[in-house]
């Protein structure tokens, strides 16, 4: 765990040390002023002890781990931590008792056991007091790790999610859609071959596309765009020139990178839902701009009539949705509207040159 490298960095052990070389300095000093005892007797009957101190409050929090702050058992916890903090000091006065003891037989005249008597209430309440300081920066500290393992559990299901999606995603359109393509094939082999080879070889960059990126993260705006012309050309040839496209795309937005399959599934719900619905030449706008830190994308379509129904949260935008927001959080999103005949969904994604 990251929070066992932390106790055994510098970032922990020197503000523990001088936590308690704080403290014991303190008590020595009113001690000392109190008592008119030397100051110098003061430091050495209780600074030497302090690493004993040291240990005690850094092993705290084992215990902190196994009876983590909890409201429903927080009597519990507050009896433990004291019985703690109590079995801590004790150990701590047992050895500061051995030490002060073997102190006044080295040393008659320097120190005495008045000394050692007038010593305990300023030392131990101390003792006890930054133990408690310790024990609530144990569970601070493990409050964090907690919430850290929490964010980095809640990220990896997003990412599991996103690639379940992804691969449901392609799962679902390849196949009716080689079918459909196949098909179409196979009629204008017979009776178009020049046109039968311009599917053929849209079809080729198409899936070739599909096999590329399937395991990649991002890809750059201008493969995502070549990737949406692919399957728009293998459809005007299906649907016999039933709608038309244009293609508004500004080249500064080329080089940045975005997720895979996000043009596409737009494209695709605008001639099923807008398009193949109606008897009616159709048309398609695609724009794609750089506004301020973002890339934004748009895909207009006609509609005739009341031939939109649900469109706003059909399994192709509603998955798109959730994949935008796994990658980029607030920063990824999709907006849909229908303005009189026409439906418009604009994606916006934040500006990225490399890999995320």
């Amino acid at each position: 765990m990251i929070a066992d490298s932390f106790y055994m960095s510098w970032r922990f052990i020197l503000p523990a040390c001088i936590v308690w070389i704080i403290a014991g300095t303190f008590s020595a000093l009113v001690y000392s002023l109190s008592g008119n005892v030397p100051i110098l007797s003061t430091l050495l009957l209780i600074l030497p002890t302090l690493p004993v101190c040291i240990i005690l409050s850094t092993t705290g929090r084992f215990v902190c781990r196994f009876f983590p702050a909890n409201w429903s058992h927080i009597y519990r916890v507050i009896s433990v931590q004291f019985l703690y903090m109590m079995l801590s000091t004790t150990l701590w006065f047992t050895v500061w008792y051995i030490y002060a003891s073997i102190l006044r037989l080295l040393f008659p005249l320097m120190f005495s056991a008045e000394q050692f008597s007038g010593a305990l209430p300023f030392v131990v309440p101390s003792v006890a007091l930054v133990m408690i300081i310790f024990i609530l920066v144990h569970y601070i500290i493990l409050f964090v790790e907690q919430n850290r393992i929490a964010s980095e559990e809640l990220l990896h299901n997003k990412l599991q999610l996103a690639e379940a999606e992804l691969k449901a995603l392609k799962n679902t359109i390849h196949p009716h859609f080689l079918f459909n393509s196949l098909s179409m094939l196979q009629s204008l082999i017979t009776h178009s071959p020049v046109k039968a080879s311009a599917a053929l070889a849209h079809l080729s960059e198409f899936l070739l596309y599909s096999v590329q990126f399937s395991k990649k993260t991002t890809v750059t705006i201008a493969e995502e765009i070549a990737h949406a012309k692919n399957y728009t050309a293998i459809e005007l040839l299906r649907r016999n020139y039933s709608f038309s496209v244009d293609w508004n795309i500004d080249t500064r937005c080329n080089d940045y990178q975005s997720i895979p399959f996000i043009l596409q599934p737009l494209i695709e719900n605008a001639i099923k839902h807008g398009i193949g619905s109606s008897d009616q030449k159709g048309h398609i706008a695609v724009t794609v701009t750089q506004s301020d830190n973002n890339i934004v994308i748009t895909v207009t379509n006609s509609v005739y009539g009341t031939i939109v129904h649900n469109r706003k949260s059909g399994t192709g935008i509603e998955t798109l949705t959730k994949r935008l927001y796994s990658s980029y959080g607030s920063s990824g999103k999709i907006l849909t509207e229908k303005i009189d005949t026409r439906f418009i969904a604009t994606i916006t994604i934040p500006l990225q040159k490399e890999n995320m």
